[in-house]
């Protein structure tokens, strides 16, 4: 039985199996809605023409072709061509037949797709006088293909959705992809700016003169870990551009989330976040990927933040008549408007948050990962229903949707069976794992060529945590002031806020939060702790409650990110003072593998992922701890000592006694060293 919330969530599958022909409904007449409905409907080709004739285009080809002698019809095909790699499609025949193609697969792989069909409808009644933006979360490949199904089932204009240049270069896919809405984009563009402002010129071409929603990803790539990203603003730049520069009215930005049961390629991200690089996209790889029609993946959900208005949001504060002085193909961002670019992505994610469904075995997972946590070996079936309850109830408390109303997991179990296994003695356990390493180049690892032994015992684990991750935001910020306290005992308001902003800085590249630095919000967290009785606040500070439990719980999920960040600090603590980027993550995952292998109490094998690595190196960066530098054609860290011993001495207090290092000065032994 599923939560009164996601009740009035629609299964749009239930039609499909029930009606007497798929075919006959994706044959239906069509009258979409458009974002931005214009008196002559703008094709492909014109879009294109557009940008050519453009005067940002044009002087860009006059000012080349000045500089290196290059005739100007040349520049000009140079355009054509780009616009040609870039450009979307869109034939009705191939959206109908690919419509009919996903119904089949999504009937045979799904138990249901369920979308919150009210805020769909209220979001299509405001469309059609301003450009729209989807903007769902990135979990799966998936995503791309269920934003489209669900705007062809609600007679919505398919969007026009940014994908990147791996889609674009498999064979017949990548056709089909641009003939259904999308438009490709390189990664990075070096130094081409030809390609860099034909791309931005047509962003702003279908912006202001288009009539179809736009669609991207503003976390920039596939979340492999399942948790929220810290926003990207390139795209999301070119795409407000036309706003504050007057070219157009208002905007509407639209969050949404997209949530699994099971995600399509769980082993494969658990293999890229130990390093393990991801195959490249192909058509063989797509039809050899349909052998997942074999299994189940549950259900999947779909839900919509509340729209944001880019008048309403930025209100007064922007004053757009800035840009009247010069041609707005001239103009560039001011800082402001730079800062307001960043705190728009920001609450974007914030509202996908949100709107995430937190699924039966997400809970399942949190409530397995705690029992490891604490050395167990596996739970039994009445325990982990125990548990499974005050944890949801925990998580409805701050704000979660759960799909669980009534305790049942035996659906959560067999969705994940591959995963997760209940013994002869009702003992719920991770299935063990044979990773074939021979089949993985060695040479081809972004990190640590971790041995076969560790590799089969870590890879549930690592699974385990992309369940784990999508609720990390409801447990992140309890869990940072939970530590303090077991910490401090007992401590006063002011300095309890400082040591949180301190843990907030600190894992800024790993949660995205509303809170940083927000004193209402920390007195509402403070609240809501209050109020599930984990804390207590008389007139000589505040203090922990007896509730062990869930404080235990806060804290075995937390623990992984710290423990990683305290584990690089101490090895560059052990550094010559230059690390050497391209060696330094995979340093990393070799301590951590020898720490596992040594250590008699538990530490998290998701400890040795990439991503938390990278964001540690990118989070000590951020607080001017490491610093790049150039020395030849290698990347280095150069390292302030000083301030990194005054971090690994904060850290250190908050990590239990056998998770600590003997010493923190440096050693003499360099592990990290500008040689590796």
């Amino acid at each position: 039985m599923t939560s009164k919330y996601l009740q009035s969530f629609k299964d749009i599958l239930t039609d499909r199996r029930t009606e007497y022909s798929n075919f006959m409904w994706i044959s239906r007449h069509l009258d979409p809605k458009a974002a931005y409905e214009r008196l002559i409907k703008p094709t492909p080709n014109f879009h294109k023409e557009e940008v050519l004739r453009s005067v940002k285009i044009q002087e860009i080809i006059d000012r080349i072709s000045r500089e290196t002698g290059l005739q100007k019809g040349k520049l000009a095909n140079n355009v054509w061509t780009i616009l040609n790699e870039i450009g979307f499609n869109k034939r009705l025949s191939i959206i109908r037949w690919l419509g009919f193609l996903l119904t089949k697969i999504g009937l045979q792989v799904y138990s249901g797709i369920k979308v919150n069909e009210e805020k769909l409808l209220k979001i299509k009644e405001q469309m059609g006088n301003k450009p729209v933006v989807f903007l769902p979360t990135h979990r799966s490949y998936a995503d791309f293909i269920v934003m489209s199904y669900l705007c062809f089932t609600y007679n919505i204009e398919i969007p026009a959705i940014a994908a990147g240049m791996d889609f674009y270069s498999m064979w017949v896919m990548g056709s089909v992809l641009r003939d259904t809405g999308a438009f490709f984009m390189r990664r990075s563009f070096n130094n081409d700016h030809l390609y860099w402002d034909t791309f931005r010129q047509y962003i702003h071409q279908i912006i202001t003169e288009g009539d179809l929603p736009l669609e991207f990803f503003v976390e920039g790539t596939r979340s492999r870990s399942g948790k929220f990203l810290v926003p990207k603003l390139g795209l999301l730049s070119m795409v407000l551009k036309p706003f504050f520069t007057a070219g157009i009215p208002d905007i509407l930005f639209i969050p949404i989330n997209i949530s699994y049961d099971r995600v399509l390629e769980e082993k494969l991200f658990a293999y890229e976040l130990l390093g393990v690089p991801k195959p490249k996209e192909s058509t063989s790889g797509f039809f050899k990927s349909l052998s997942i029609m074999k299994e189940n993946y549950g259900n999947l959900y779909v839900d919509f933040g509340d729209p944001i208005s880019g008048r309403e949001f930025f209100g007064g504060v922007v004053n757009r008549a800035l840009h009247n002085i010069r041609p707005i193909h001239l103009q560039e961002f001011t800082e402001q408007e730079k800062s307001l670019t960043a705190k728009l992505a920001n609450e974007i994610v914030i509202n996908q948050q949100k709107c995430s469904v937190i699924t039966t075995f997400n809970i399942i997972a949190l409530a397995l990962t705690n029992n490891y946590a604490m050395g167990c070996k596996g739970m039994k079936v009445e325990d982990l229903v125990e548990d499974v309850s005050w944890i949801n109830d925990y998580l409805i408390h701050f704000g979660a949707h759960t799909e669980l109303d009534s305790v049942d997991i035996q659906s959560g179990l067999k969705v994940h069976k591959h995963l997760i296994e209940i013994t002869s003695e009702k003992t719920v356990k991770l299935v063990d794992h044979c990773v074939a390493l021979k089949s993985i180049d060695s040479s081809k690892l972004r990190g640590h060529a971790l041995s076969q032994d560790t590799m089969n015992s870590i890879l549930p684990f690592v699974m385990l945590q992309l369940y784990v991750n999508p609720a990390l935001h409801y447990i992140s910020q309890s869990a940072m002031i939970i530590i303090i306290l077991q910490h401090h005992k007992l401590i006063n308001k002011d300095n309890l806020f400082t040591q949180y902003t301190f843990l907030q800085t600190l894992f800024s590249h790993e949660f995205v939060s509303c809170n940083t630095g927000s004193n209402s919000k920390f007195e509402e967290l403070l609240q809501d702790l209050a109020n599930v009785a984990l804390i207590h606040c008389d007139s000589s500070g505040y203090y922990l409650s007896d509730s062990n439990k869930l404080q235990m719980f806060l804290r075995n999920n937390f623990t992984p990110f710290l423990f990683t960040y305290y584990t690089i600090c101490n090895l560059l603590l052990q550094s010559d003072g230059m690390v050497n980027e391209k060696t330094a993550a995979a340093t990393v995952q070799s301590q951590i593998e020898k720490l596992i292998a040594v250590r008699k109490c538990f530490i998290h094998p998701y400890c040795l992922n990439l991503d938390t690595i990278a964001n540690a190196f990118s989070s000590l960066t951020s607080m001017e701890i490491i610093r790049k530098e150039k020395v030849d054609d290698d990347t280095f860290w150069n390292v302030n000592m000083e301030q990194l011993i005054n971090l690994c001495c904060k850290i250190e207090v908050y990590l239990d006694a056998e998770l600590r290092v003997d010493k923190l000065q440096p050693s003499r032994t360099v592990l990290l060293s500008s040689k590796l």
